[in-house]
């Protein structure tokens, strides 16, 4: 089910994918959190970017976290230079329930 708002499209749940290093979590369309299976994580975000920074490297780097098999914490890093994304250390994980999120491998 997809959920609508004025137009625009917005997802109905928050999308986790677990690999046996990581847990990236897509928070929302500005947002990904990675946490490594020890310590804490870091967010990758665009939330200072130019209007068009959607299609100039953030869906490419979305894309790569969701696709790539052998994701590593470093590599995940390498991705955002590549890409020239910004990040800052979590606080903490997001507390989220099991209703909104949609777990992929």
């Amino acid at each position: 089910m997809v959920v609508y708002k004025r137009g625009r499209y917005r997802a109905e749940k928050i999308i986790v994918r677990r690999t046996p290093e990581l847990e990236i979590i897509f928070l929302n369309k500005e947002t990904i959190c990675v946490f490594p299976k020890y310590g804490s994580g870091t967010q990758f975000h665009r939330w200072f970017a130019p209007r068009d920074s959607y299609e100039k490297g953030w869906k490419d780097f979305r894309d790569s976290l969701m696709r790539y098999k052998n994701l590593t914490y470093l590599r995940c890093f390498e991705l955002a230079a590549k890409y020239e994304i910004q990040s800052v250390s979590a606080r903490g994980r997001p507390e989220l329930s099991e209703e909104q999120i949609k777990i992929i491998d």
